[in-house]
């Protein structure tokens, strides 16, 4: 497994090829620090889909979220819901 840390509030845990476990680590310290939000991540090229989410999801989390996400090369990110149809998100800075 590879792990990619980034900016140190952001990790992503390669569990395959295009799959990845994204943590947020709000006190920073990077993979291994404690985190206070997780996801999984399916990646499709420039495209991401996240579920399976657990944590608080704030505005400094979706910042810093972003900001890595752009540094992995991913510019557009859909979340999936259980009780709405996924939708695409253009991340903007």
């Amino acid at each position: 497994m590879k792990v990619v840390s980034i900016g140190g509030l952001v990790s992503v845990q390669w569990i395959a090829d295009t799959v990845g476990i994204v943590r947020y680590h709000d006190g920073g310290g990077g993979f291994g620090s404690p985190f206070s939000f997780s996801l999984t991540m399916v990646r499709e090229g420039d495209d991401a889909l996240f579920y399976a989410a657990l944590g608080c999801y704030t505005r400094a989390t979706h910042r810093a979220m972003r900001d890595a996400m752009y540094t992995i090369g991913v510019k557009r990110v859909r979340y999936e819901r259980r009780t709405a149809t996924a939708r695409a998100k253009v991340l903007t800075r």
